[in-house]
């Protein structure tokens, strides 16, 4: 048996739960810096079904979510780019901690980490200023994006899953494309093509 201090190796089973209980460490430990407003949203039973209210007043319920875990990747909800800016400053501060990093981007170098804009009914994306979220003066950002793709799927600004389903459309029409050579071959039996 040889004694390891520094962790487990790179695809190692134990791997992904150790770092799960290291994302979850890190969300409960977080103490926000006076000032970062969490986004709240607000649900009612409609007809027993749980749904966003639009113009309903009475029976609404507040819940915040801030923090959404999935994968071995952390999504947080922020009201301003004042408070994404300053949140992502102090989140990458917390994360060190447990000597783990955010992947930014410097000069020639790309970042694995994004930010996006989801504007609410009443802003448009016109209003906001889009450029790379600044973290330090050591030319470290975060770019702001209108678009990323996570575990495959496209998540857009508007919301909405149009691009991604045509995405997945355009997939599948190259998978068939690719296979009409022996869906359509003459010469080849069908249990074959089967």
């Amino acid at each position: 048996m040889i004694d390891c201090c520094i962790g487990v190796r790179q695809g190692s089973c134990e791997g992904p739960v150790l770092f799960l209980f290291m994302m979850q460490a890190i969300v409960e430990t977080i103490q926000w810096p006076a000032g970062i407003v969490k986004p709240s949203f607000c649900t009612a039973l409609v007809d027993g079904k749980l749904k966003e209210p639009v113009t309903r007043t009475r029976a609404v319920e507040m819940f915040v979510c801030w923090a959404i875990l999935y994968a071995d990747d952390l999504a947080l909800l922020f009201e301003s780019r004042d408070d994404l800016r300053e949140g992502l400053i102090y989140l990458r501060k917390h994360i060190a901690r447990f000597g783990l990093q955010i992947h930014v981007g410097r000069e020639g170098i790309k970042s694995k980490t994004v930010a996006m804009f989801c504007p609410s009914k009443d802003c448009t994306v016109d209003d906001v200023d889009l450029g790379n979220i600044e973290l330090d003066n050591g030319g470290n950002f975060i770019p702001l994006v209108d678009s990323a793709i996570y575990l495959g799927t496209v998540i857009e600004s508007s919301c909405t899953s149009e691009v991604d389903v045509n995405k997945r459309i355009l997939a599948a029409q190259r998978a068939f494309n690719a296979l009409r050579v022996v869906l359509t071959g003459k010469d080849i039996r069908l249990k074959t093509k089967g």
